[in-house]
């Protein structure tokens, strides 16, 4: 701990805070991470720049949840294991269904029903996300084409896409 401390302090205070590169002037930011390569760095950005964190028993469990997170979300894409929910959208003064959100739920045979929150952020950093959201609007057009020919009235269908499924071109 200390000797570590006083190396890395060390280094700070000699890390120059600007190169200059011919015309261009970059400014110098230092983050360090100690014990366990990328969790380690990941973990001094969330503090701040110009610092430092050790990598600890609290890390190498998150660590192991989203590895595993990001396992069974790729089993998930490729079983066909997400579902999707339409939440009515009502006219509050006719009472009347005027569209609906389709909500995707996947559910977990071992722990249930997982959250939205949890995998989505896990499925957007390791590049499942675009994967995930063509599946959500194949189904929810699939869905209302058969709306469609049980002769319901045409309603608007809102769908969350990330910001990544938004700017891809496929």
């Amino acid at each position: 701990g200390d000797k570590v401390d006083a190396i890395i302090s060390q280094i700070y205070v000699d890390l120059p805070r600007e190169i200059i590169f011919g015309l261009n002037k970059c400014k110098v930011i230092s983050v360090y991470g100690v014990g366990y390569d990328k969790v380690d760095v990941h973990a001094a950005k969330e503090k701040g720049k110009d610092t430092y964190s050790f990598y600890n028993k609290y890390m190498h469990e998150k660590t192991l949840e989203y590895i595993n997170m990001a396992n069974r979300l790729r089993h998930a894409i490729q079983g066909n294991e997400f579902n999707l929910y339409y939440q009515p959208q009502v006219d509050l003064q006719t009472h009347e269904i005027v569209g609906v959100e389709a909500l995707i739920r996947w559910f977990y045979p071992e722990e249930g029903f997982i959250s939205p929150e949890y995998f989505i952020p896990v499925a957007e950093e390791v590049g499942h996300i675009l994967d995930i959201g063509k599946w959500v609007c194949e189904t929810a057009f699939r869905q209302k084409k058969v709306w469609a020919e049980k002769g319901f009235q045409p309603i608007k269908m809102s769908i969350n896409l990330s910001r990544k499924s938004l700017l891809s071109s496929n």
